[in-house]
């Protein structure tokens, strides 16, 4: 085998590995933040996770890993799907900006 072959084979193998690293750790640090949420009680069983943003993936694995239900934030909306989606992704930036609005 040509060693310049080689040589992308390898590099491609860090590539992925330090995907599945990074993923890995996304995972974790979600399901343990939604841990800490559960853990005060405050809401029932079968309380639905609403997912948005650019981690919904993330999100959507996490609820599996609890055993919740999923909703996607763009199920809660009525819009044409691309505004739906476009809505689904930024939804978190929104509710921060509402949340600092109002003062919390």
């Amino acid at each position: 085998m040509d060693v310049q072959y080689c040589n992308a084979v390898s590099a491609q193998g860090r590539e992925v590995t330090a995907h599945r690293t990074e993923l890995t750790s996304q995972l974790r640090t979600v399901h343990d933040a939604a841990m800490l949420v559960l853990s005060r009680g405050e809401l029932p069983p079968e309380a639905p996770v609403v997912g948005a943003g650019i981690g919904e993936a993330v999100l959507r694995e996490v609820t599996r890993r609890l055993g919740r239900d999923y909703i996607p934030f763009q199920h809660l909306i009525e819009a044409d799907p691309a505004v739906e989606v476009a809505a689904s992704r930024v939804a978190p930036a929104a509710a921060l900006a509402l949340l600092a609005a109002d003062g919390r």
